[in-house]
This record gives C-alpha cells, structure tokens and sequence, in this order.
C-alpha cells in the first residue's frame, strides 16, 4: 500500500523548478548537455562505439564548460572496468536531448554541438574516496571547445 502511494505521488509531482519559480528555456542559455562518443571494451561480451548524452554542464567562459568530474572519469564512464577509449565530447544547447536519456543512445552529435578540443578533471578527485553531504569531493572538471560561443553571455 505504501508503494502505491509513493508512486502515486510521484506521478502527481509538479515539474522541477529552480528558485521557486517555474525555469523558462530560455533563463539559463549557458546550460547545456555533454555529449560523449566513446568505445566501450566489454571483453568477451564485445567492443562497442555508443554515443550518448554524458552530463549536463555550464557555459563559463566562451569557449570553456564546467562539468562534475565524474561525468569525465574513464573509470566512472566505464563502470570501473576502464574499457573505455577514444572519446570525443560535444556541448550542446539543444533543449531536447531525450534521446540520450538512457533508453535510447544518439546516433550522432546534435547540430549544433561544439566538439571538445581538451577536457580534464581536478588532480584530487578520487571516485573511490568520496564523502557524503558537503564534503571536499573535488568532483569538477573542465572542458575547453574548439570554437568560442559568442551568442550567450557565460555564467559567473
């Protein structure tokens, strides 16, 4: 009984908002979705190239993203086994990429994504090691794109 209460409610939820006010698509321009191609070692199971939506991310200066190191780590992205190689990131503004939301993996890039020229993860960041509540994670990495995003404002 509790469980279909729960699900109910869940049902029921108003959509997320930020701020206590419901968010626009067009209030935050810098926020965008990480893209990541990648090939995936699966051992005897298989090599596999998928391409999916990786992580939401923040424009913070034109030509520069910030991200949670985690969505950067080979050995998070591989699920501890690191099998995984060649990747190649893409930032996208698009508003809809439900198509990477796990049921079903992007084809290609979005037109719009701006690809990934170098990409890295602060030295202390420890998957392995993590605190709960506020502790000092270090989960924060960077992305430098090859081409500079001039039609918005980067955020602060």
């Amino acid at each position: 009984m509790l469980l279909a209460l729960a699900l109910a409610a869940l049902a029921a939820a108003p959509p997320p908002i930020i701020n206590g006010e419901d968010a626009a698509e067009a209030d935050y321009p810098m926020t965008g979705g990480l893209i990541m191609k990648a090939r995936y070692d699966l051992g005897n199971q298989g090599n596999y190239t998928l391409t999916t939506l990786d992580c939401s991310s923040t424009l913070i200066a034109p030509d520069v993203v910030i991200v949670a190191a985690h969505c950067l780590d080979p050995v998070i992205l591989s699920q501890g086994t690191d099998g995984i190689s060649d990747q190649e990131y893409g930032w996208s503004r698009q508003a809809d990429l439900s198509k990477g939301d796990g049921s079903r993996m992007i084809t290609s890039f979005p037109d719009d994504a701006v690809m990934a020229t170098e990409w890295d993860f602060h030295q202390k960041w420890n998957a392995y090691g993590l605190g709960y509540g506020i502790a000092e994670n270090f989960d924060i990495g960077i992305v430098f794109l090859e081409e500079a995003v001039l039609d918005v404002t980067p955020a602060v």
